[in-house]
């Protein structure tokens, strides 16, 4: 299936399309970071979407592609391949306190606040790759507020892991408080 969004034209296995797969965006001429995705080879823009679709596709998450309603956002190209140590920050207590509070078993309550997010199948990704990790408990993404509400051991995963894969899947993160939503919500209007 091509999802629908696609406007693919196959011709003996091969996808010959002249957009982007994961992000709509035209391909370069001669740009070559196609992915096989569900058999068919994709054609990709950039490295970033290469990366988080295949990410995406190593996951087995590609049901993603059937059911968004709109192209994702075009990554940054290092993005995609962001390390944890990129957001090490978010594990020091004091920080990570400010997003979250201590839950049941030594888990955290955590809240973020998820930029790029535009359908169900975006809120179906992002949890479903959350909670295949382990140490995740729970994942529950609003889409009309774009915030993500996680239940994680610290002693399995670190809140760092956790933006990391985040970003990894194309989306921008930042811990959740009020005003950071509002400006969030301003941007993406202007979007």
């Amino acid at each position: 299936m091509n999802g629908p969004l696609s406007r693919d034209l196959v011709a003996n296995g091969v996808v010959a399309q002249a957009d982007c797969y994961h992000c709509g965006e035209s391909v370069p001429p001669g740009a070559d970071f196609s992915l096989e995705i569900d058999g068919l080879s994709r054609p990709m823009c950039c490295p970033g979407c290469r990366a988080v679709a295949s990410l995406i596709a190593d996951s087995g998450l590609t049901r993603f592609y059937e059911q968004r309603t709109t192209y994702s956002e075009r990554p940054d190209d290092g993005g995609a391949l962001a390390a944890d140590d990129a957001f090490a920050i978010y594990d020091e207590a004091e920080l990570l306190a400010q997003f979250s509070q201590p839950g049941e078993n030594g888990e955290l309550d955590a809240r973020l606040l998820i930029g790029g997010v535009s359908c169900a199948a975006c809120t179906w990704l992002i949890e479903t790759s959350l909670l295949r990790l382990d140490g995740v408990r729970a994942a529950s993404l609003n889409l009309a507020q774009a915030r993500l509400d996680l239940r994680f051991d610290p002693g399995k995963i670190r809140a760092s892991e956790l933006f990391a894969r985040i970003t990894a899947l194309g989306y921008r993160v930042q811990p959740w408080h009020s005003s950071a939503q509002r400006d969030q919500a301003q941007s993406e209007y202007r979007r």
